[in-house]
């Protein structure tokens, strides 16, 4: 036996309310969200968050990833079976 008609059309506008309040704090500037923050986000050098202290100098090439690991299995497969 499920929920009744009834029931479930009456969760709707609970349902709308909730997902307004969700769009009000994400999208509106004058939510509780966007109140000012007393520094940054994260770690920042010199303390100003413009530069992260900590993060990743290269730009990470994951097609080359791919290739080198397949490859590797691949040699891994031949070393097994000759």
């Amino acid at each position: 036996m499920g929920i009744s008609k009834n029931w479930s059309f009456s969760l709707i506008p609970i349902q709308f309310l909730a997902l307004q309040a969700t769009k009000h704090a994400f999208f509106s500037e004058s939510s509780w969200a966007y109140e000012n923050r007393p520094g940054p986000l994260f770690r920042s050098t010199g303390g100003e968050g413009i530069t992260p202290m900590f993060g990743v100098d290269k730009k990470l090439d994951a097609e080359q990833i791919f290739k080198d690991v397949m490859k590797k299995k691949q040699e891994g497969r031949q070393a097994s079976d000759g």
